[in-house]
């Protein structure tokens, strides 16, 4: 597995994060890259005032434009999903669209 971008950005906090950490944009066009080995990948987010919408990218190719954007606060929310037809190499990327102040990537869970 391999983790890449956002500039490292990190977080500490509390419980209201999957294992007290997140990691997050403030740049508009600023990307985070996730190579993996599985048959599934989840990407969880905090939804909030403030938080933008993402691009997301898998194995290079364009996906969909998710919004985590919401009312009101809303952590450890999945936002985008994907199953694959079998166990294999994969890469997700997350882009910054910067519509708001802040993208955060909270977690990926990967299946296999």
């Amino acid at each position: 597995r391999n983790l890449s971008g956002f500039g490292n950005n990190f977080k500490r906090s509390g419980s209201r994060y999957f294992m007290g950490t997140v990691r997050y944009s403030t740049l508009p066009g600023d990307s985070v890259t996730y190579r993996f080995r599985g048959n599934r990948v989840a990407l969880i987010s905090t939804k909030g005032r403030n938080h933008s919408q993402a691009m997301i990218f898998v194995d290079g190719k364009y996906k969909r434009l998710i919004n985590t954007h919401s009312r009101t606060s809303r952590h450890r929310q999945v936002v985008y999903a994907q199953v694959f037809r079998r166990i294999g190499q994969h890469t997700i990327k997350v882009v910054n669209v910067g519509n708001r102040r802040r993208l955060d990537l909270d977690g990926l869970a990967v299946g296999r």
